[in-house]
């Protein structure tokens, strides 16, 4: 017992020892560390300990924005060329150390703790008097660095908002009269999440703080947007970003700019297939789309179902319908200028997509890490392999191959389906490259290119006499046929001469061909006397080609100063061009105009007080086509700009030198011709007045007046039926006048889940020629007394949203009775809901973007146009052809899908 006891003590013992031991070992090591973390050197705002040798600067910028709070705002091509090395001590940490390695290459840096922002700027030595600051920089992707083209750039003056729209560089420079010590700039740009920067002055001598770059996140869902350019800077910006998105709606799945336009009350809602738009009763020649300053003439694949360029590439759109600026070119009508993406300069990304009708993939990254950068995409189209989701009726309805019309509930004895479609070939492909460098000084040196093209042909047959035959009917081969091409490239030059001079160079060319025939186009002819109408309906071949070719050379220069923006600068166009036409009036007809324009433009703005805003301008032509020198002047007021309410006036003339030349019932290539010595150029004078309403950021109401007056528009002799004979040596007409006006409503709610946005209008368009009606006015064939739209657009998750479009418009007039426009009869009106869901899926390295699309939800049967078709009557002993009345519908139900890949 004695033994056990003892036995027990001593294993106690030994517990507490060997316990006492490892409290001991324990000890020591929390010793240990302490001494090893006491000895580390300081961090700033926890920071590690990190030194670099000869390390380049973009990798040592994005290492420390990960092993530090702070975040850089910088331009790569500033720091693209450098390696530093550095070595923080005791006395310095990291953050100094920079400071001090970029101070060797005249670079300073501004520290702003409380935002943990870190502004990298380009040192300078001009300093201004009076307590005068001079701010200058740009703003860009945050994720690729590529310029923000008219993005908007934001402060306070005192209580105040202050702002400015940047340049087509992206560009801003800015000069602030005695501020406070610091000064808080906020960048935005539609897609893309506000960015707030804080300008310390205090720390800034000389006065002029020089590359400040604002960095822009682009936003989890974003697709590519319209923006409505009409004036500089307004800050009822913000409550339009979302209003006109490309991809949104398309009958074929894939982003339709032109589509997207009808968004806004200023432009006429089209059918389905239709090449164009009307904007503010416009013909459709008056609408045009330049990409990267040169002019895209066919401006849609498949007859107007997809835009000729590919959505993905484009990095904003600006669209001008209102007063333009003097140094844009604008037509009659609007035009929407499209900018191509310059690529990024850090990664390498790839973009890969699938619709209805074709494939597409886009590529982009850096040629030279934060100075240079190339982008190559294409799209082809599997039409002629994948017949799914109506491909081919698309087809057929676009080349009028039995379009869907009223006559088979009309008249039961009677055969109108005299064409029975054979086989069908459609292919069209876009292809977008660009090559972009960046200099250390900001100038920027860009080429790009386009190519685009459709081919589509159909074959059928159609039942036609034959006296020969037995039952003296017999039936044809027919075959319809259309091809365009356009190929068009642009070098530009962009660079800074001083603080406040920065110049624009650039020279492009477009190359455009079209050919397009119908074996079995239909002619009707009406001749009216006192009391009898005939009317004569028959098939005949129609075919013409036409070739245009631009080369454009423009140089402008804009000028800051404190109070006033100037632009000023010359351009020049060459044009040649072919046209030729064979139809049952016109056999062999050929024209060949070759002209010189050279435009000279200033333009000025000015917020001399700070409820008046000032925009004065002009352009002056001289054509070498007969001669002629004109001017366009352009004048916009806007009272109040930066108020809840705000008022503006505008004159424009705009003038146009290239026409389009369309038909009624054919959606063919688009054909452009040129004013000659005979025709003299096309023109409008534009009126407008506005009044806008702006209580908060998420309300928006604008109401738009206009009169429009147009002279010398072009009409081909085709779309004139009562005319027998042509109005002169050429196959279009050019002796009209157009008059148009309306109210334009435009009403925006944007709630926390969903927006609302609904459009009216109340227009009229009037045509006048001497040698119709009389001399009297009649509408033209597309004018529409009302137009409304509701759209709704909800945001179920950041990620997962909902579309969906209701329109009504007035019918169009009957171009059946052209000859008695006392009638005014109109078609039915149109009415058609459309809806699109778009989900986003985050998978890591990936994004994916799903869209389904239903045009025409309701499959309701909207009459595009009421023509004069052939029909056969067997119930006679020998079959008669007649003439009767149809409407043609528009398209019916179309579903529609896009899913694209982006890593």
């Amino acid at each position: 017992m004695e033994n056990l006891l003892l036995q027990d003590l001593t294993s106690i013992d030994l517990f507490h020892k060997n316990k006492k031991s490892r409290a001991v070992k324990r000890s020591g090591l929390f010793i240990l560390c302490l001494i090893f973390l006491f000895s580390l050197p300081p961090s700033s705002n926890g920071q590690a300990s990190l030194s670099y040798t000869d390390h380049p600067a973009i990798e040592l910028i994005r290492e420390l924005q990960e092993s530090t709070s702070y975040r850089f705002l910088y331009r790569e091509a500033l720091l693209s060329d450098l390696r530093l090395s550095l070595d923080p001590d005791g006395n310095n940490d990291i953050i100094d150390e920079l400071e001090n390695a970029l101070s060797v290459h005249s670079l300073t840096l501004q520290k702003n703790e409380s935002r943990n922002q870190i502004i990298i700027l380009k040192s300078a030595n001009k300093s201004f008097a009076n307590n005068t600051f001079e701010i200058s920089g740009q703003i860009v992707d945050a994720e690729t660095g590529e310029r923000l083209p008219f993005s908007t750039l934001t402060w306070m003056k005192g209580e105040q908002i202050q702002g400015m729209a940047t340049g087509r560089a992206g560009t801003f420079h800015v000069e602030i009269t005695n501020p406070d010590d610091a000064l808080i700039l906020t960048g935005s740009y539609v897609g893309y999440e506000e960015k707030e920067v804080k300008v310390n002055f205090s720390q800034s001598s000389p006065k002029n703080l020089d590359e400040i770059t604002i960095r822009l996140q682009p936003q989890s869902v974003a697709g590519t947007e319209i923006v409505i350019t009409g004036s500089k800077y307004s800050p009822q910006d913000s409550s339009l970003i979302g209003l006109i998105k490309i991809d949104r709606f398309s009958p074929l799945g894939e982003g339709n700019a032109i589509r997207a336009l009808q968004t806004l009350p200023a432009v006429s809602h089209n059918p389905a297939m239709y090449e164009g738009l009307h904007v503010r009763g416009s013909s459709p020649d008056g609408f045009q789309v330049e990409l990267d300053g040169i002019t895209i003439f066919n401006q849609s694949h498949l007859f107007g179902l997809l835009d000729s360029f590919n959505a993905d590439v484009i990095q904003n759109s600006g669209f001008y319908y209102d007063v333009a600026p003097a140094r844009v070119n604008a037509p009659t009508g609007g035009q929407l200028a499209l900018t191509t993406k310059t690529g990024s300069l850090n990664e390498v990304n790839t973009t890969m997509g699938l619709s209805n009708s074709s494939l597409k993939a886009t590529l982009h990254g850096p040629a030279k890490e934060g100075k240079s950068s190339w982008l190559i995409a294409g799209r082809s189209s599997f039409m002629n392999t994948m017949n799914w989701f109506n491909n081919q009726e698309l087809i057929q309805w676009g080349l009028d191959i039995n379009r869907p019309n009223s006559h088979e509930n009309q008249f039961s004895n009677l055969n109108s389906e005299l064409v029975t479609p054979g086989s069908s070939d459609a292919f069209f492909y876009d292809l977008h490259g660009k090559y972009y460098m960046e200099g250390v000084n900001g100038s920027r040196t860009m080429a790009s290119f386009y190519f685009g093209g459709d081919r589509i042909v159909q074959d059928a047959t159609r039942q036609i006499r034959n006296y020969e035959s037995t039952d003296r009917i017999e039936e044809k081969s027919v075959r319809t046929y259309n091809r365009w091409n356009n190929f068009a490239a642009t070098v530009q030059h962009q660079r800074s001469f001083s603080g406040t001079v920065y110049s624009h160079t650039s020279l492009g060319i477009s190359s455009y061909e079209t050919l397009f025939s119908k074996d079995d186009f239909i002619y009707s002819r009406i001749l009216e006397t006192l009391n009898t109408r005939e009317v004569t309906v028959f098939n005949y071949p129609f075919a013409n080609q036409s070739t245009m070719n631009q080369v454009k050379l423009d140089q402008s220069f804009d000028i800051f100063t404190q109070n006033f923006i100037f632009t000023t600068g010359l351009t020049g166009y060459y044009h040649r061009g072919e046209y030729l036409e064979e139809s049952f009036e016109r056999q062999g007809f050929t024209s060949r105009t070759a002209s010189l324009q050279l435009d000279f433009y200033v333009q000025s703005e000015t917020t001399l007080f700070d409820h008046l805003n000032l925009q004065l301008g002009s352009r002056f032509h001289y054509y070498s086509n007969g001669n002629s020198l004109n001017g366009s002047p352009r004048a916009k007021i806007r009272l109040f700009p930066e108020q809840p309410l705000s008022f503006s006036a505008g004159y424009s003339r705009n003038y146009q030198f290239l026409h389009r030349i369309s038909f009624n019932n054919v959606v063919s290539s688009q054909v452009w011709i040129l004013s000659d010595d005979q025709q003299q150029a096309s023109y409008a004078d534009h009126y407008s007045a506005g009044i806008y309403l702006k209580p908060g950021r998420r309300f928006y109401l604008q109401i738009e007046g206009y009169q429009k007056y147009y002279n010398f528009l072009r009409l081909h002799e085709m779309n004139a039926r009562s005319l027998t004979t042509s109005f002169s040596e050429s196959p279009w007409f050019f002796q009209n006048e157009g008059f148009g006006r309306g109210v334009e409503i435009l009403f925006r709610k944007q709630f926390p889940v969903f927006s609302l946005t609904q459009t009216y209008t109340f227009s009229s368009m009037e045509l006048l020629n001497n040698t119709l009606n009389s001399g009297e006015r009649f509408h033209a064939e597309w004018d529409k007394t009302h137009i409304a739209s509701t759209n709704i657009e909800i945001s179920l998750t950041p990620r997962f949203t909902l579309f969906a479009s209701w329109i009504m418009t007035s019918g169009t007039p009957d171009r059946l009775l052209e000859t008695d426009f006392t009638s005014e009869k109109r078609l039915s009106p149109y009415y058609r809901l459309d809806a699109s869901v778009h989900y986003q899926i985050d998978a890591g390295s990936a994004l994916i973007d799903l869209k389904f699309s239903a045009f025409n939800l309701l499959n309701r049967q909207n009459e595009w146009y009421r023509e004069y078709r052939l029909a056969l009557e067997r119930g006679r002993r020998v079959p008669f052809f007649r003439p009767v009345e149809v409407e043609i519908y528009d398209l019916g139900f179309q579903p529609s899908f896009e899913a694209k890949v982006r890593f």
